[in-house]
């Protein structure tokens, strides 16, 4: 038989000479011991520097399981109530309105029409459409209807009107990065509360920034900063030293290169390729801070080597344990990583993620067959806008990660194929 580990290795070295990616690492892990790892390729193009297992990736939304984690670990100890209305957290969120343009459009049971391939920010366009018409939330956004992406809150979207004005709240945040007065993690999502819903709370499910205010939930709760509570209750215990929503000017030099994406690039000249590194502050995320930031993005803000991540997934593997450190009770674990979709969720959801629920911002596997890689039943992870991936498997007692960095990926070929290699190889 074919060396499962030169099948890997193999896969990722075409990727990279094909020009799909300009370069990867993978790590494969099961029942605690590591099976296979493998790097490809380059994590800088331009300074001719090779790809190494101590390589820093931007997460983007890979960041949101951590941010969910966050918030279960302050419902444990009473702290937060899913059940709560945000607003008992986040004064933005009182008196909730939601715009009538998707219901008049569209029907209340037709399939939302904005697409959910990544968490790229749409352009906001022009201001008009900010007079259309309104009517009072049927009842208040809830914790719950956060990390089930059931709010109503949008990402930065230009083809509907909820989604018009997150992303003029978005530009402010970008305006203002770089400035004496940057927007804040709090002031965000206060302001993010002010706008439409795009429906009735608990009615559809869409892909938006929930995580970025349950982020500003778990500041206001703890009293202390989000990334500060990060550290404390999870980076720290579980050893995760190169992950923040910074990156150390001792270690930038590990931060891997952005490449845009030939086939769908933020810049139209890069279509087409060869692959060419893209400076860009995406999402209110700066691409390479060297110090803490105003705004820590619970969606998407998150820096990390596989390593680190690997010790988050296997917490949540063992039930909430690692290294001796308990983060989070197993019955914790069990409901974060069962789904928590309704029938009339699913039309919202199915064709992206084709097999799966949803719960805690990751994907749960209920129906292997319709998935488009070989998985086990009760799978669970996410992914990153850069592409960047996290699984776990149960059944297997494995977990598998893979990370690039290319822009409006999501969850690339490479994932799948070396995904597939892994589980299918798997004892």
């Amino acid at each position: 038989m074919t060396n499962t580990q030169q099948l890997i290795q193999d896969a990722m070295d075409r990727a990279v000479e094909r020009g799909e990616v300009a370069g990867a690492n993978m790590l494969a892990v099961q029942h605690g011991e590591e099976r296979w790892y493998a790097e490809s390729g380059m994590r800088s193009i331009e300074r001719g520097e090779k790809m190494t297992r101590d390589t820093i990736f931007r997460l983007y939304s890979q960041t949101k399981p951590v941010t969910g984690t966050a918030a279960m670990i302050l419902v444990e100890r009473g702290l937060v109530d899913l059940g709560a209305p945000v607003s008992e957290y986040l004064s933005g969120f009182k008196g909730q309105r939601v715009t009538t343009e998707f219901a008049a459009a569209s029907g209340a049971d037709d399939r939302l029409s904005n697409d959910v391939p990544t968490d790229q920010a749409g352009s906001t366009g022009s201001a008009a459409g900010d007079g259309e018409r309104t009517v009072p939330a049927a009842r208040e956004v809830t914790v719950k209807d956060l990390l089930t992406m059931t709010s109503g809150i949008p990402y930065g979207d230009a083809s509907f009107e909820a989604g018009r004005l997150v992303g003029k709240v978005f530009d402010e945040l970008d305006g203002r990065l770089h400035g004496p007065n940057p927007m804040g993690t709090v002031e965000l999502a206060n302001r993010l509360g002010q706008c439409p819903l795009r429906f009735q709370p608990g009615s559809h499910w869409m892909y938006g920034t929930s995580a970025d205010i349950i982020g500003a939930i778990v500041e206001v709760v703890s009293g202390k900063r989000f990334g500060d509570f990060l550290h404390d209750e999870i980076f720290e215990p579980l050893g995760m030293d190169d992950t923040a929503f910074y990156v150390p000017q001792g270690k930038l030099g590990r931060l891997a290169a952005v490449y845009d994406n030939p086939n769908n690039p933020i810049d139209p000249a890069n279509a087409g390729g060869p692959l060419r590194e893209v400076v860009i502050d995406h999402l209110g995320v700066e691409y390479a801070p060297i110090a803490d930031p105003a705004y820590q993005a619970g969606g998407a803000g998150l820096k990390s080597t596989i390593d680190d991540y690997a010790k988050f997934a296997r917490m949540l593997l063992n039930g909430g344990e690692y290294g001796g450190e308990r983060i989070l009770h197993p019955l914790t674990v069990r409901m974060m990583t069962s789904g928590a979709l309704s029938k009339r969720h699913f039309p919202d959801f199915e064709e992206w993620q084709p097999g799966c629920s949803y719960n805690t911002f990751m994907r749960i596997v209920k129906e292997p067959g319709k998935s488009i890689m070989v998985s086990h039943k009760g799978e669970y992870g996410w992914d990153g806008w850069l592409g960047t991936y996290f699984i776990n498997d149960p059944a297997a007692d494995s977990t598998f990660l893979l990370n690039i960095q290319l822009t409006n990926i999501g969850t690339s070929p490479l994932v799948r194929k070396v995904k597939n290699i892994v589980n299918t190889h798997l004892s």
